[in-house]
């Protein structure tokens, strides 16, 4: 849902200090629903002025991000926010986290570094001796690390495949700028970055799934649907990024195959976590 000016100011998006929304947002001139947190001050039914609720479709401000204001620094919390969570699941899964565990913390104890064994404070790392989960400072140094390669990995590709789709894209007539161009692309991965974020941080929203008798493969084979149309959604915001930027019908099928790589890309990493596997 959205609210929208009963009387809307020609002139686009604004912000003041002066008015009743708690984050300057000019009411008057309102377009986006990005910065609004629906505290519902400036809305009064009586008022012939003032704001009205309006239902949209999901995803329709991205579908029209050229007319809102496209920002750099979203498209970069989408990127790395994805690899970020990626990594806050795989290293309790795969291997190759206890492996390199391991392997450096024998490196550290065979060479008389003993502290990086010994449990870190409070306020920076898990100690909860209770409940049996203590970190120490080989935990917390490989677990920071393990994450943050991802995501600055998987933030590389996706810049990457954005990067692929902005070139296609120009040399088959879309206009704006390189930048711009990049920037409206990026916002194509929100619904893969949505449902990452659902799949890495929400497990316990399956939980009901199995106290109502489903079985592991069959709760693998929602969260694979769930995936599934969260990349059928990124293919559909791309083509109507691509529609704006001037991108004839027949030749989007082109620049929108690097952005459809990379979700694959993103949907294999988390195949472990959708499968088990």
């Amino acid at each position: 849902m959205q609210f929208i000016p009963k009387r809307r100011k020609r002139g686009g998006e604004g912000y003041t200090e002066k008015g009743v929304c708690p984050t300057m947002i000019d009411v008057s001139r309102k377009e986006e629903s990005r910065h609004c947190i629906e505290c519902f001050r400036c809305v009064n039914p009586s008022s012939k002025g003032g704001l009205s609720l309006r239902l949209r479709r999901p995803g329709e401000e991205i579908e029209q991000i050229r007319d809102h204001h496209a920002n750099p620094a979203e498209i970069w919390f989408l990127f790395l926010g994805t690899g970020v969570v990626l990594g806050g699941f795989l290293w309790l899964v795969l291997p190759s986290y206890q492996l390199l565990r391991q392997q450096v913390g024998s490196w550290f104890i065979e060479r008389g570094f003993y502290a990086i064994a010994e449990p870190g404070p409070w306020w920076l790392m898990s100690v909860h001796p209770e409940r049996r989960e203590v970190f120490n400072w080989l935990d917390f140094t490989l677990i920071v690390g393990y994450m943050s390669a991802w995501m600055v990995g998987l933030a590389l590709l996706l810049a990457t495949t954005t990067a692929m789709a902005t070139a296609l894209a120009g040399r088959l007539g879309a206009d704006g700028r390189f930048r711009q161009r990049f920037t409206e692309l990026g916002y194509q991965y929100a619904p893969v970055a949505m449902v990452s974020l659902i799949i890495g941080l929400g497990t316990e929203l399956f939980e009901p799934l199995r106290l109502i008798g489903l079985t592991e493969n069959s709760i693998g084979l929602s969260k694979g649907g769930l995936f599934l149309a969260g990349f059928i959604w990124s293919l559909w915001l791309g083509q109507r990024i691509l529609a704006l930027q001037g991108v004839a019908v027949a030749r989007r099928w082109l620049p929108l195959l690097p952005g459809a790589a990379g979700s694959i890309a993103v949907g294999l990493a988390w195949w472990p976590a959708i499968f088990g596997i």
